[in-house]
Parts: C-alpha cells; sequence; structure tokens
C-alpha cells in the first residue's frame, strides 16, 4: 500500500506542492533484485548504521545516490524499500511535474534549490523520480548549476538524496550509482516461490508463470502476481475449496494461471 501526502513546501505563484511525503508497506522482500543489488544495498545499510561512529574517524559518507535503469524496473520501489529499511521518512519530488509546473529555466532552478535547501537540514531522504527531465534545460549551465549543488552538499545527518535516470548519465556527480535492470529468469523464479511459498507450484505452473512474465517489466510482474493471488483466493472461497499446500492439487491455481495467458 502506498500513501502520498502533500508536503508544505509549495511553487511560489501556483500553490502546488513542490514535494510530497511519501509511506509504504514495501521492503526488499517484496522486490525482485538481482544479487549485485542485493549486496549494494546491504553495504549501504550496513554504512548508514554506523554513520555517527564513521563521522567521528572522518570519513566520507554516501548520501548521494543514482538508480539508473529503464522505465519499470523498480527503482521508486526500491527507494520505498531503502526508506522503511533505514527506518527514514520519504519524501517525494517528480522532476515531470516540476518542469511542468516552472514556467521557465530560472523558474525550474528556484524550484530545485527550494527543495534542496528546505530539506539539507531533515533528517530524510530525498526521493527525485524522473531525473532524467533535468535535461528539459535548454542550457547546460543550469543542469551544471544543480548536478554541481548536489555534488557538493554533504552533511552526515543530512538528508540521504536519491535520484532515478533511465541512464548512467551524470553518474560521476554521485557517491553511489546502482544499476537497476528488468527481471531475469533466475531473478524470476526466486521471486515467484517466494511469493508463492504457502502453494508449493510444480514445474509446469511455474513455467506458464514465466512465460507470462517473461517480457514484463518489475512493475507489470508485481502487478500480474497481485491480479493470479487475488484470483486464487477468489476461486477458493466461492468454491469451498481449503488452500493446499500443494497449488497442483486441486488444479485452481492452473486454471487460474491459464486463464491469465
Amino acid at each position: 500500500m502506498l500513501k502520498r501526502t502533500a508536503y508544505y513546501l509549495c511553487e511560489e505563484k501556483t500553490g502546488i506542492p513542490l514535494l510530497y511525503t511519501e509511506e509504504s508497506d514495501f521492503y526488499f522482500k517484496d522486490m525482485i533484485m538481482s544479487e549485485y543489488l542485493h549486496n549494494s544495498f546491504s553495504k549501504f545499510e550496513n554504512e548508514f548504521k554506523d554513520r555517527a561512529l564513521l563521522s567521528t574517524q572522518g570519513r566520507h559518507l554516501s548520501n548521494k545516490l543514482l538508480f539508473s535503469g529503464p522505465r519499470g524496473c523498480g527503482k521508486s520501489c526500491a527507494a520505498r524499500a531503502l526508506s522503511n529499511s533505514i527506518n527514514l521518512s520519504l519524501l517525494y519530488a517528480d522532476m515531470l511535474e516540476l518542469s511542468l509546473l516552472s514556467t521557465n529555466n530560472i523558474n525550474m532552478v528556484g524550484n530545485l534549490l527550494k527543495i534542496i535547501e528546505h530539506t539539507c537540514e531533515t533528517n530524510t531522504i530525498l526521493f527525485f523520480d524522473n531525473w532524467d527531465c533535468i535535461e528539459k534545460f535548454n542550457q547546460m549551465k543550469y543542469i551544471y548549476f544543480i548536478l554541481n549543488k548536489i555534488e557538493n552538499y554533504y552533511n552526515v545527518f543530512a538528508p540521504i538524496i536519491i535520484c532515478a535516470i533511465n541512464s548512467s548519465a551524470y553518474s560521476s556527480y554521485f557517491d553511489i550509482e546502482m544499476k537497476f535492470s528488468m527481471p531475469n529468469t533466475n531473478n524470476l523464479i526466486n521471486f515467484i516461490r517466494n511469493e508463492f511459498e504457502d502453494l508449493k507450484l510444480d514445474k509446469y505452473e511455474l513455467n506458464l508463470l514465466l512465460t507470462i512474465l517473461g517480457d514484463k517489466s518489475y512493475r507489470e510482474v508485481l502487478k500480474v502476481l497481485n491480479d493470479i493471488k487475488n484470483r486464487y483466493l477468489i476461486q477458493i472461497h466461492h468454491n469451498n475449496i481449503s488452500i493446499s499446500p500443494y497449488a497442483g492439487t486441486n488444479n485452481v491455481m492452473l486454471q487460474v494461471i491459464k486463464n491469465v495467458l
């Protein structure tokens, strides 16, 4: 479940919110993640837990993250999962919305600076979605001004800044780049088995699911699996069938999967 609430920081002329607070019950266990991403987030979380200790030793701590990868690969969900994992509030800014709100380059820069400066002393995660929209600036000097502002931004207990982008552009301005990709077969198999752990899917059912999900984005995979589980629960309820630990024993799950094909 995702709850998005308007933050009180607003665009000066229109009064439209520049930021939103996001609350969700999303965790990394709910994600289809490669081993590389899993290890990257674990490493970051471990550093975060000991950031006070490391700062007393003069160590530089990572607080500017770039999530790169195609649309629908889980970047936004990862920001929500990280927020819950390290127990920090998530502030969400949509660069596409900001670009539509802003009448010109100066206005856009002003809105971005307002967001960064307003949140610089808050203990939060500041998440810029659709960071690619920074390229809507028709002069590179504005892009570099904002990127330099972020690159030089550092405070041990200030927010963690995350920017989500479709490519690796501008990665040198960030402490860490985490590269996301569409789910591969092995990731899907592990995730499906975890999602249907209480229903021991047989190989045929698993292969049917892989056929359905093979070319879908991360976001679409979650929707399809949620739809299948809902249909299954509705079917066994209306047909007064007890949930079996083996999906194939009553053929309900198999029929539900076939209906989705």
